[in-house]
């Protein structure tokens, strides 16, 4: 998964999915409609669209989940240090 996914892709799935009080992933995140990044994400079956109903708030998108498989992995790297989140600068890094 990490070899596929740029730099702006898992910069997304921290955006989106990271919950920086629990320091886990949650399997649903909101993505604006016009965020580009999601679309490689989609594709990779990292995420699906959870609703076909759009929210409304500080920005107009959906909502998105992670796939289970990925959601797993994403918060067991967390909880090994293979993946770092700074509290600044949102990074992924897999070592």
């Amino acid at each position: 998964m990490r070899k596929l996914m740029s730099k702006e892709e898992k910069d997304l799935l921290i955006e989106s999915f990271y919950d920086k009080e629990k320091k886990r992933f949650k399997s649903t995140g909101s993505i604006a409609i016009n965020d580009g990044r999601k679309a490689a994400l989609i594709e990779y079956g990292i995420i699906y669209r959870a609703a076909n109903r759009s929210k409304r708030g500080k920005t107009f998108g959906f909502d998105y989940n992670l796939q289970t498989y990925v959601l797993e992995m994403l918060n067991k790297n967390i909880e090994c240090g293979n993946i770092l989140v700074a509290n600044k600068i949102e990074r992924f890094e897999f070592k």
